[in-house]
């Protein structure tokens, strides 16, 4: 997904969190915080994080990235990393479980613009 992307629009970034890692866990924890993901949704593989939106498993199958890129072209889609931290130290350690699923993975996407 990202190398075709980022080939296409340059400046377009995405990083992949291994949803088994404790601290990746967190930071999804404060993620999902952030975007308001519905609690029958959290820690659910693959989702994607993009300027305001957010893509689970299913909305993935559904939805053209390309459109949802679009929607970013002039303003970009930067990651709130500063607030996603300030959630994740605030909620400390999470005993949720991890949902059962094929991928173990999350993933986060950004870029500033493209012409």
């Amino acid at each position: 997904m990202s190398f075709f992307y980022r080939k296409k629009y340059f400046n377009f970034s995405v990083s992949r969190y291994d949803i088994t890692s404790i601290e990746n866990k967190e930071l999804n924890e404060a993620f999902c915080e952030f975007y308001n993901v519905p609690e029958s949704k959290r820690l659910t593989t693959p989702m994607l994080f993009i300027g305001e939106d957010y893509l689970t498993s299913e909305d993935l199958q559904k939805v053209n990235l390309r459109e949802v890129l679009y929607k970013y072209k002039d303003k970009g889609a930067k990651v709130p990393w500063a607030e996603i931290f300030e959630i994740k130290d605030k909620a400390g350690k999470n005993k949720r479980k991890i949902r059962e699923g094929r991928n173990i993975y999350y993933f986060v996407g950004g870029f500033d613009r493209w012409d």
